[in-house]
């Protein structure tokens, strides 16, 4: 992980980080050795007016922040007077457009949003590769530009959603390096752009500025600050996306540049040099000429959310106690030693993964429980990591032996065992894994590379493989990936 310049910190510096995601917004308030104080969260939830649609009004951000404040005063009162800076981390590609007061002209388009697939077709077309998804920002104005001409020519900014969040907080419209769908500091990186731009058609003065994600933009204004219960004046950085916040936070645990996610999605990051961008699957802007080489998956935690809803739905048993029904019953099932196996490519994948995919449950028995099929699902994100792992060591020749992982996955213990068995590598979980983007975007604001205080946080916990059992999964992962070529081939294929 690259290094960067460690300044001094007081160490009374109090900071609010904004995790701002699909499902809620999780505050977390630290100190500059980066201890977590406190935390708090406020739940929403996305619409979908069409299939593969899903939007928001950008104000629920806003007032979703307003709560997770009003808890933390509940317990940090105090402390919440003596916060000094702030940052926001946010989700990646969500769309706002808005004029030039700031007023919102149409909702959020988040990252989960696909309407755009015909015009992200289109330009790829003209620029003669796949550059684009449904997904980006610049498909995503295309769109709106197509079906709404008259939001577009009212259009004055298109932010994304850190950006937004930003102007509300200073009144300054500008996105940082690691969201910048049109901007970068990296030539290379800005040269695909600007030919990306130019047969989009889209207007340089509809486009904001670019800021580094530690710069100061603006402190928070009286209206800010009385809609969110704060004192005017606290410093507002320029802030991160998710990924690029929780490659940060992951670094802390000093193993290598890549990382795993375990969260609602999941993905394998490589912090990789940006004139290497074009030789990877798909890439996020991190920090100054660096890109994260990101191999994901659209379902992690929502194919262990799927399956929950689908085989436990009507357990007459709380959250908690069906949780640790599960987490027993897991470390008590050998999957090393099962034929059954899933694919659970079960939501609409992006590429270069081939969107028309299969989910598949394989080998599957009457003796088989409804346990087993959960075992099975987590066991398949486990062998669609190893195969995002060997893909890496294919075109990059990096290899791993152990590897940081963080999310909310992390928290049972029997997956993560799963996953050192399944793949052969020591995993080591992050310390406070739930808080590796509040914590990698704190120490990136405050100048800090690593965690500067053993004492403040937790030592990661460690998953060594066990080796008979790692041996049986090879033999198991053979045939896994023999189903995963059938799945992901073209549908017409198989016809």
């Amino acid at each position: 992980m690259a290094q960067y310049p460690v300044k001094l910190a007081r160490m009374d510096t109090h900071i609010l980080s904004f995790d701002v995601g699909t499902s809620g917004v999780k505050a977390s308030l630290l100190d500059s050795s980066l201890a977590v104080i406190a935390e708090s969260s406020e739940s929403y939830s996305y619409y979908s007016a069409h299939p593969g649609w899903a939007q928001m009004d950008p104000y629920v951000f806003i007032d979703a922040i307003a709560g997770s404040i009003r808890q933390l005063k509940d317990e940090r009162k105090t402390q919440l007077l003596g916060v000094q800076k702030m940052v926001f981390c946010t989700q990646w590609k969500g769309l706002i457009a808005v004029n030039e007061d700031g007023h919102v002209l149409y909702d959020a388009m988040l990252w989960l949003d696909k309407r755009a697939e015909e015009q992200a077709d289109r330009l790829n077309a003209a620029m003669g590769r796949e550059v684009l998804s449904s997904a980006d920002c610049i498909s995503k104005i295309v769109w709106l530009r197509d079906n709404h001409r008259d939001i577009y020519s009212d259009t004055y900014k298109f932010l994304e959603i850190n950006a937004f969040l930003k102007w509300f907080a200073t009144g300054v419209m500008v996105i940082d390096e690691t969201g910048h769908y049109a901007k970068s500091f990296s030539k290379e990186t800005q040269a695909t752009l600007d030919s990306v731009l130019k047969i989009a058609g889209i207007p340089e003065s509809k486009i904001p500025g670019i800021v580094r994600s530690d710069e100061h933009v603006g402190t928070l204004t009286h209206r800010a600050a009385a809609a969110w219960g704060l004192e005017s004046g606290i410093e507002v950085f320029g802030g991160l996306t998710d990924i690029a916040a929780i490659a940060l936070g992951s670094s802390a645990a000093g193993i290598s540049d890549s990382h795993l996610y375990f969260g609602s999605s999941g993905w394998l990051g490589t912090v990789v040099d940006g004139k290497d961008a074009s030789t990877c699957p798909r890439v996020a802007p991190f920090i100054g000429n660096t890109v994260i080489r990101l191999d994901g998956l659209e379902a992690v935690g929502l194919a262990r959310a799927w399956v929950l809803d689908l085989l436990f739905a009507e357990e007459h048993m709380g959250e908690e106690e069906r949780d640790a029904w599960l987490e027993a019953s897991l470390e008590g099932i050998d999957g090393s030693r099962s034929q059954l196996l899933s694919i659970p490519l079960i939501f609409k994948e992006h590429p270069p993964m081939p969107s028309d995919v299969f989910a598949v449950f394989w080998g599957m028995r009457a003796s088989d429980t409804k346990a087993d099929l959960y075992h099975a699902v987590l066991e398949g994100v486990c062998f669609l990591m190893r195969i995002k792992l060997e893909r890496l060591e294919e075109e990059t020749g990096r290899s791993q032996e152990c590897i940081s992982v963080c999310g909310g996955g992390t928290q049972s213990k029997a997956w993560m065992q799963m996953l050192a068995d399944s793949t052969g590598l020591t995993i080591r979980v992050v310390s406070q894994p739930l808080y590796a983007g509040a914590i990698g975007s704190v120490a990136h604001i405050l100048g800090l590379s690593v965690i500067p205080n053993e004492h403040a946080v937790p030592h990661s916990t460690v998953y060594l493989p066990l080796e008979n059992k790692t041996q049986r999964f090879n033999e198991k992962y053979l045939t896994f990936k023999r189903i995963y070529t059938m799945v992901i081939e073209p549908r017409e294929r198989h016809c």
